[in-house]
């Protein structure tokens, strides 16, 4: 990177400042350049190749991406082979149990031939970011003559309780989404149900389709909304398994922060599901190391209870119910759905705070002072070599004196976390307001 002097500096062409830098700066809320500093101000010129940043900014993300592997969020490809076959072996016993029952309703043999169902998966496994033990949440879907009551939930229940590979079964007939939890093959599987107004139904339904969407009950609807919702993040996000990394992070840290957890009113996979796609599609080209920071600088100052929605236009459509929502949440899939949530007025506090601690983390401010960062490049004259220079001005939040040495300390560490190349010739100075160059 080649600079001259502050009047007559050309920009290289090759180089695309189009990512949020790794730094402690967030454009969107830069401050102006401040005016006569304080004493107790200091200033810290950084001398920096750009280049260099988005270099560390890409080691960074792949840092987070071994951190996933070794925190066993990526299942193991024998993990994702068996996941498969009891997915495959499902739908065999749901093939067979749609026969059974065609001929319990006494259908034409021409009826009972062709008539099929099938098992679509969704949430976490759906979106392929479950990790490694965890459960598979799969939606039977059949055709209009299969009732819930009996034929869902005694038939199939009866079939798959007389399967070897099926232990510990039990019917949730009273929840919001009905369904069967079993497990198979030792994987737990939660198995709600939708009827389709059809004879069959195709093995990859497309459960977008209006067709297949024709006079069904309030049951299937909601039974179906989850993997609508899958569905339509894929056909949105423009990189999958960029998204899906990101949804992986951001799911371990509400885990990690106590905040995960639908059935004790925090967020659940759904609701992080969508608040990560809102924030990818805003910055579709951002780096994962990227991609956490505006996560965070989002949702941390976001205007709640204004609804977050995927798309435009939903807002005229909110029901009642949901304007009442503390932090609401819209599915994408429709503007007449929105992910159910029992968040509490405590725990949305708990949730809010956790998104600023997360803000606070990928800032300055966090070693002890407010930061006033100064977005002007500047050029040291009094060096002979080509270089560009920034400005952060830092301000204590109390009257004690500011440890400039750990301010450095930190500074240095959270622009290098996980950057394991040399740093090249990026040099870091404290300066008191007094020695401000003019």
């Amino acid at each position: 990177m080649e600079f001259q002097s502050p009047t007559s500096r050309p920009t290289r062409s090759d180089v695309v400042l189009n990512h949020h830098p790794p730094f402690p700066i967030i454009h969107r809320f830069l401050l102006p350049p401040p005016l006569l500093p304080t004493p107790s101000t200091v200033l810290l010129p950084v001398p920096f190749n750009p280049s260099l940043f988005f270099t560390m900014d890409n080691q960074r993300s792949i840092s987070l991406l071994q951190f996933m592997v070794d925190e066993g969020l990526v299942p193991s490809v024998e993990e994702e082979d068996k996941r498969k076959s009891v997915i495959r072996k499902l739908k065999q016993v749901v093939s067979s149990w749609i026969k059974k029952v065609a001929c319990l309703h006494q259908l034409p043999e021409h009826q009972i031939a062709v008539t099929s169902a099938t098992v679509l998966t969704y949430g976490s496994y759906g979106l392929g970011v479950h990790s490694s033990g965890s459960d598979i949440d799969a939606l039977c879907v059949a055709p209009f003559f299969a009732s819930i009551a009996e034929d869902f939930f005694i038939v199939l229940h009866d079939m798959l309780k007389r399967r070897p590979e099926v232990s510990y079964i039990h019917c949730v007939k009273n929840a919001k989404v009905p369904l069967m939890r079993f497990k198979f093959e030792g994987v737990s599987i939660d198995l709600p149900y939708a009827r389709l107004n059809v004879l069959y139904v195709p093995e990859n339904v497309d459960i977008l389709n209006p067709f297949f969407l024709r006079n069904i009950d309030d049951t299937s609807w909601k039974s179906l909304s989850g993997v609508r919702a899958n569905k339509y993040i894929f056909h949105l996000v423009p990189n999958i398994e960029k998204f899906q990394c990101i949804l992986r992070c951001l799911k371990l840290w509400a885990k990690r922060r106590g905040v995960y957890g639908t059935l004790l009113g925090y967020l659940g996979g759904v609701h992080m599901t969508v608040l990560a796609a809102y924030v990818f599609l805003r910055h579709p080209d951002a780096t994962l190391n990227a991609l956490i920071m505006n996560f965070f600088e989002t949702f941390a100052f976001w205007p709640w209870p204004t609804p977050v929605m995927l798309q435009e236009g939903m807002l005229a459509a909110i029901d009642g119910i949901e304007t009442r929502s503390l932090m609401p949440i819209f599915l994408p899939s429709s503007r007449y759905e929105h992910c159910h949530t029992n968040i509490t007025r405590s725990t949305f506090f708990r949730i809010r705070n956790e998104f600023l601690r997360g803000h606070e983390m990928t800032k300055l401010e966090i070693t002890q002072g407010f930061c006033d960062p100064n977005p002007t490049e500047y050029v040291d004259s009094e060096r002979t070599e080509p270089n560009v220079v920034f400005y952060w001005g830092l301000r204590s939040n109390n009257n004690n004196f500011l440890d400039i040495d750990s301010v450095k300390e930190e500074f240095m560490r959270i622009i290098k976390n996980g950057y394991e190349g040399s740093p090249g010739r990026m040099e870091m100075s404290i300066l008191l307001a007094s020695q401000l160059p003019n």
